[in-house]
């Protein structure tokens, strides 16, 4: 059953709510739902995306001009950390899975009252929304992987439990738990979702490689099933995907885990050049992989697949207390970028020991495309969660300050040499605030995703207020420091 058309402020919007006949059936792997026709079909839009970048040249290749500071509450009450990616454009694309009301804009509210839902939007540079999409869900769903093609085709990837995903006019029902992925047009329409059914998965993360094609990876337990390729065991799945079906065009295990050891949380990188699958994340306890040492603590790790699934190269990357890594990026000119907590003491990093000039705190490091330390900073507060390079081979990181048993969002901007020069942190007293995920696009202006759990102000005039429970997601832009 299709709800009525409704308009809000001068915009349609079309909610779709499918009680009836399933797409698919995911007791085994289906292939990926596109749509017959999309005639019928109206994804949250309220403008149509520029063709064109501004015309202006910033720097050399650029053509972005310099933001002017702004900040928008999007409101919702979030299930998991949000995800955020660029464009084509260097334009923001945010992915949210929660419920309550998400203020997309002053026109666009969305309201999930029923289970959880992921809400995808995409922003233009001063913060105005030109797309959207909600993908609805009946039963126990995340949503954690987020990337954009050259063309603006947006990805996004989660679980599904017991349940059903309808994206406008395309359903799949989950008996069990499936692994899924969706495509999305740039203007919000829906291409196709796959799904895979697995006993147990988490931590998905999506990037497009230089061939085009879409790098899924994700942790597992027991049957990954991919159709044509079926992991078995316990460890971390490399799947490579059409991006325009998404068929599985290869499934690789990084590593496999046994009792022995635990995997927290895997984050992806690709290498520009070859394509190189560069896979980071934190563990704790021993990992059946060459180059990662036993650990009594957390400890990050860093390591290099290539896309016939061989291993290049790990590293751990720890000291005596937890360490962890939250975040990877990958740059052409300018390497490798990690993000995370460095527990104190000298930062081990594989044959390496790199001595620090601060004890326990928020890291951010430089690596080279072997994995080897090339320099290492110290941001502002307690963690960092995110991380970007600028134009000039600095970094931006986002993260939180403990401030009297409750935390607020920070962000940190370092120079070349990796010594922060400027640090900005927002927050109220007795609320956990966090700096989610910050990137940066060609002309440096920075884009930050927080999370508030109470009323929040970043500096641009505008006050946001939550309810006493709710975690609300907040999106900001930057001009370049």
């Amino acid at each position: 059953m299709v709800a009525p058309s409704r308009v809000l402020g001068g915009y349609v919007r079309r909610s779709y709510l499918f009680l009836g006949v399933w797409a698919c059936a995911c007791s085994s792997p289906a292939d990926p739902v596109s749509p017959a026709s999309q005639d019928d079909t109206t994804p949250i839009a309220t403008t149509p995306p520029a063709s064109t970048p501004p015309s202006s040249t910033t720097t050399s290749g650029c053509d972005t001009e310099p933001i002017d500071g702004w900040s928008r509450g999007l409101g919702g009450e979030l299930d998991k950390v949000p995800s955020m990616a660029l464009d084509r454009l260097g334009f923001p694309v945010v992915a949210a899975n929660g419920f309550g009301r998400f203020n997309l804009d002053e026109r666009v509210s969305i309201v999930v009252d029923a289970f959880v839902d992921t809400v995808v939007a995409r922003y233009d540079a001063n913060g105005a929304l030109s797309a959207g999409a909600q993908l609805v869900t009946i039963g126990s769903s995340t949503s954690e992987g987020l990337t954009v093609a050259d063309d603006g085709t947006i990805f996004t990837a989660g679980r599904l439990i017991d349940g059903s995903m309808s994206v406008q006019d395309l359903v799949v029902e989950a008996e069990g738990m499936v692994t899924w992925v969706t495509a999305l047009e740039e203007d919000g329409t829906v291409r196709w979702i796959g799904t895979y059914p697995a006993t147990s998965g988490l931590s998905h993360r999506l990037a497009m490689d230089p061939a085009g094609d879409l790098v899924l990876i994700q942790t597992y337990g027991g049957e990954l099933d991919f159709g044509t390729h079926v992991l078995n065991g316990s460890g971390v799945a490399v799947a490579t995907l059409d991006s325009a079906t998404g068929t599985v065009i290869s499934a690789y295990d990084l590593m496999p885990v046994d009792l022995r050891g635990t995997i927290h949380n895997v984050e992806l990188a690709i290498d520009p050049a070859d394509g190189g699958r560069i896979i980071a994340g934190t563990y704790d306890g021993e990992l059946d992989l060459p180059g990662l040492t036993p650990s009594e603590a957390k400890d990050g790790f860093v390591a290099r697949m290539e896309q016939d699934g061989s291993v290049a190269w790990a590293h751990t990357i720890g000291g005596a207390a937890d360490d962890e890594i939250a975040d990877i990026v990958a740059h052409p000119d300018h390497g490798l970028a990690i993000a995370g907590v460095e527990g104190g003491g000298p930062l081990t990093v594989g044959a390496q020991q790199v001595e620090l000039s601060y004890w326990g705190g928020p890291l951010a490091g430089v690596l080279d495309w072997s994995g080897e330390m090339v320099n290492v900073g110290a941001p502002s507060g307690e963690r960092s969660s995110g991380v970007d390079f600028t134009p000039e081979g600095g970094l931006v990181t986002a993260g939180y300050q403990l401030i009297d048993d409750a935390t607020d969002v920070t962000i940190s901007w370092l120079d070349t040499s990796l010594a922060e020069v400027r640090f900005e942190r927002f927050g109220e007293a007795g609320k956990y605030d966090h700096g989610r995920d910050v990137t940066v696009d060609c002309a440096g202006n920075v884009y930050l995703m927080a999370t508030h759990e109470g009323p929040i102000d970043f500096g641009f005039g505008t006050h946001y207020e939550v309810g006493n429970w709710n975690v609300d997601l907040a999106l900001v832009g930057f001009a370049p420091s």
